[in-house]
């Protein structure tokens, strides 16, 4: 798992019917996070993940840190993909976004599309954090198997900047 910083060298993001899609104009980037199969699944089969997303901030209570949730995303939206969930199999490279970046804001988006029918479902959602850094939370589930492991990220707003905090396999 690697991340990366889409937009910088590339332009940036569009949106059109079928997804989200590296290039544009640079107006608009995201933070992704890139997940590789090391090994072939249990069953033998393709591996169909979806991603939920919890946004976070801890808030300082005396002495204590106390953690807040701001958004929950359901279905994360992958990288040029037409649905909300990826098929990977063994030596695939699928890109999750964490948070898209446009401007001085930070968005969340749920990819709703569950059918090639349901074209332009995604529904962002602006994140005010009121804070320095927040808490991306995210949770790979398998359509078979269920949950697969999960990742906490930690965002740095200003300058931006990410760290993987902890990565949690199923047992």
């Amino acid at each position: 798992m690697t991340m990366k910083d889409v937009g910088d060298d590339d332009g940036g993001l569009y949106e059109e019917d079928a997804g989200i899609f590296e290039g544009g104009d640079g107006s608009l980037k995201a933070v992704v996070a890139t997940f590789r199969m090391k090994q072939r699944s249990a069953d033998r089969h393709t591996t169909y993940l979806t991603a939920r997303l919890t946004y976070r901030v801890t808030e300082n209570v005396y002495i204590r840190e106390i953690p807040r949730e701001i958004c929950r995303v359901n279905y994360g939206t992958w990288l040029e993909e037409k649905f909300n969930c990826v098929e990977i199999d063994l030596t695939d490279t699928k890109e999750l976004v964490l948070v898209l970046h446009a401007g001085s804001e930070f968005v969340a988006v749920q990819d709703n599309r569950h059918s090639r029918h349901k074209y332009k479902e995604f529904m962002p959602q602006k994140l005010e954090p009121n804070a320095d850094s927040f808490f991306v939370d995210v949770a790979l589930i398998d359509s078979n198997h269920g949950f697969v492991t999960s990742y906490t990220y930690k965002v740095d707003i200003d300058p931006l900047k990410i760290h993987e905090i902890i990565r949690v396999p199923a047992i």
